[in-house]
């Protein structure tokens, strides 16, 4: 081997380049081939059966699923418009009930608070 590799130096680069691309072609190629080998042994171990009666188990018709997610989509909405209704009535009876000129008490009698307009 060491001999090869003296008398490939001595060669002109032209032909070395050649004899350097021909040996790594062979090696691509002796790799490949046993990878090749390696995955079809893997392959050939392999149980390609499909139980049809387990996937109809596993696996929802694409109705079912966009119909679940256009009901979830409308629970959303709804719950959100809820909310805003409800959010709106809240403001527009905090609008209408002004606190002033207005003294808060709670159970006790206690005064909790009292007007932020007052005349003196």
């Amino acid at each position: 081997m060491f001999d090869y590799i003296d008398k490939l130096r001595k060669k002109p680069e032209p032909e070395r380049r050649k004899t350097v691309l021909f040996i790594s072609i062979g090696v691509t190629l002796v790799v490949a081939i046993i990878w090749g080998v390696a995955i079809g042994m893997r392959i050939s171990g392999t149980n390609f059966t499909i139980d049809q009666e387990k996937m109809k188990e596993d696996v929802p018709s694409l109705v079912d699923t966009f119909s679940n997610f256009f009901n979830q989509v409308e629970k959303i909405t709804s719950s959100a418009s809820d909310l805003a209704s409800t959010t709106a009535g809240l403001e527009s009876l905090g609008e209408a009930s002004s606190t002033e000129g207005m003294t808060e008490t709670d159970t006790t009698g206690e005064t909790v608070m009292e007007s932020a307009t007052t005349t003196q």
